[in-house]
């Protein structure tokens, strides 16, 4: 079977990623990888800025708060 006429059925376990995603994810792979939640170190406080802004951004574009 080619995977263009695959049909994939199992979304809730994991999908695709658009490319524009992955390069915008890139540096929170490999550079700013800290647990948001832990504001003890230096990594997890630039990932959780990386998480209030990313919510910052969703909420304006729905309309909603970011909390």
């Amino acid at each position: 079977m080619q995977k263009k006429s695959l049909i994939y059925l199992d979304y809730q376990s994991t999908t695709p990623c658009d490319p524009r995603v992955v390069e915008i994810m890139m540096p929170y792979f490999y550079q700013v990888y800290g647990n948001p939640s832990s504001g003890y170190h230096l990594l997890g406080r630039d990932a959780q800025k990386a998480v209030n802004q990313a919510r910052e951004q969703v909420a304006s574009l729905i309309g909603a708060r970011s909390d």
